[in-house]
């Protein structure tokens, strides 16, 4: 067993702080990016929508 010391112990909250951090920003940027592309396909879509009911 590590002796859980304050000190020890707030190290270890920081490096789990830190590792949550990091995994938030690895899952956001995908679903950043999902996001972007579907709005750019949404818009795509409703562009062409509205050229076929020029037509």
């Amino acid at each position: 067993m590590v002796s859980t010391s304050p000190r020890n112990q707030g190290f270890l909250l920081w490096v789990s702080l830190y590792l949550t951090h990091l995994s938030t920003k690895v899952l956001l940027l995908p679903f950043l990016i999902n996001v972007c592309v579907c709005r750019e396909l949404v818009l795509t879509w409703a562009f062409f929508e509205n050229m076929d009911m020029k037509d």
